[in-house]
């Protein structure tokens, strides 16, 4: 396992630096905030004025999208959400059945909307891998339906970056007739999603040979309709919220590839950028070709990369501070199960360790959680000491962690050559 020393302040810095790109899609909210005069009495004439564009006191939502989306919707339709007090499941029509999909409005533990578009997928497909997908996708077609003419639905696809074909050709402009086939979705369709490098393509096929696709960058903002404070929020909010099922007691097979020293095997996992951040399992023999993971004091580093890289201790405590937007920070406790359950679904796992000489009692490194569909990664540097890894000790391991860092930062490889 290779050594390294981190640059706590470059990493601030890194991150720092892509916040403040980041501002740039807010920059007219932040103008807002940011008067130090508000005008009392313009704001009390144009709540007098646009009552029914107004939602702001009665519908919350989980992103500015979704908003936009509402503020779309006929009137009566608004109507009939705004009066769904208890927050549930809401399905909706358009216009006539044999031209649109149904619309579903869902809601999330706080009572914000949280999923408004066409009805398509069905709830194992939700709750998959590509969760976050189909909803952009659900909601896109809604957006793209409630426009009046094909230039305007060209002109929100461009903003959103999404480039549509319709029976394999661009959409017609021109055309009166909106160039979508909306009649022809349903949850029955023939329907593919390929990652291609840095882009998700979401096909359909429909009877008769027609087809449609969308093609859109897999960043994550986008697909979530949320920027980088926003995203951080969720993460935080949702893993908060989520529960663990109990990690199962099945044995798993372990493959010793390598012998390290004597006593000691390594199962070759991957790198992630550079060989300073591996997915190795390291091994200890507990039988005849048997081989369970090591969590032992005599190899205190290699215990501390299987608990991430294996989940082997998940009643391990953490006390986590969040290194949010804007330079703030929030901390959060729990059990080292419930974070990596959590993010096991879509992230890889990766561990480096850090050169720590000046203080032998401590074991640190930096974790990597990398999401490869959407390319992004959030980083850890995880801290604990030697004689309370190997305890009971409440204390358990510390760490900061930074969210939704993006693969285009070349942090990590300019720092950490191989």
């Amino acid at each position: 396992m290779r050594r390294f020393s981190l640059n706590i302040t470059l990493i601030n810095d890194t991150y720092l630096s892509m916040q403040n790109r980041n501002r740039n899609r807010n920059s007219n909210r932040n103008a807002i905030i940011s008067r130090k005069i508000i005008n009392l009495s313009l704001i009390a004439v144009m709540v007098l004025v646009l009552p029914a564009t107004c939602f702001a006191g009665t519908l919350s939502f989980e992103t500015n999208r979704l908003e936009e989306t509402c503020n779309l919707l006929p009137a009566n339709l608004k109507s009939q959400i705004e009066n769904n007090s208890e927050k549930k499941d809401l399905y909706l029509s358009i216009g006539d059945a044999k031209e649109y999909p149904q619309v579903i409005v869902s809601y999330n533990s706080m009572g914000q909307i949280s999923r408004l578009g066409f009805d398509l997928f069905a709830e194992e497909s939700d709750r998959g891998i590509y969760r976050d997908v189909y909803l952009f996708i659900e909601n896109g077609l809604l957006n793209f339906a409630l426009l009046p003419d094909n230039l305007s639905i060209y002109q929100d696809a461009q903003k959103k970056k999404i480039s549509l074909l319709i029976d394999k050709k661009e959409l017609q402009v021109q055309s009166k007739k909106k160039g979508i086939p909306f009649s022809s979705f349903n949850r029955n369709n023939q329907f593919s999603i390929q990652l291609d490098r840095d882009f998700v393509t979401c096909s359909w096929v429909f009877p008769a040979g027609r087809s449609f696709s969308m093609k859109f960058p897999a960043d994550i903002g986008l697909i979530k309709g949320m920027n980088k404070d926003e995203l951080e929020s969720d993460f935080v909010r949702k893993l908060k919220e989520f529960e663990p099922e109990r990690v199962s007691a099945a044995k798993l097979k372990y493959n010793a590839s390598h012998v390290l020293t004597p006593g000691l095997y390594m199962q070759e996992g991957t790198k992630f950028e550079t060989d300073n951040f591996r997915s190795d399992i390291f091994l200890e023999q507990s039988g005849a070709k048997l081989f369970t993971p090591v969590f032992s004091p005599e190899y205190p580093v290699e215990s501390f990369s299987n608990l991430f890289i294996c989940n082997l201790k998940p009643e391990t405590r953490m006390k986590v501070t969040y290194v949010l937007y804007g330079a703030r920070r929030e901390t959060n406790h729990f059990l080292m199960n419930k974070l990596l359950s959590y993010l096991s679904a879509n992230h890889e796992t990766y561990f480096g360790w850090q050169n720590n000489s000046d203080f032998p009692e401590k074991i640190k490194a930096t974790v990597i959680f990398y999401n490869p569909r959407h390319k992004y990664y959030h980083l850890m540097i995880a801290e604990t000491e030697k004689n309370v890894l190997f305890s009971d000790n409440k204390k358990g391991i510390e760490a900061l962690m930074y969210l939704y860092v993006p693969m285009g930062d070349s942090f990590l490889r300019n720092e950490y050559p191989d």
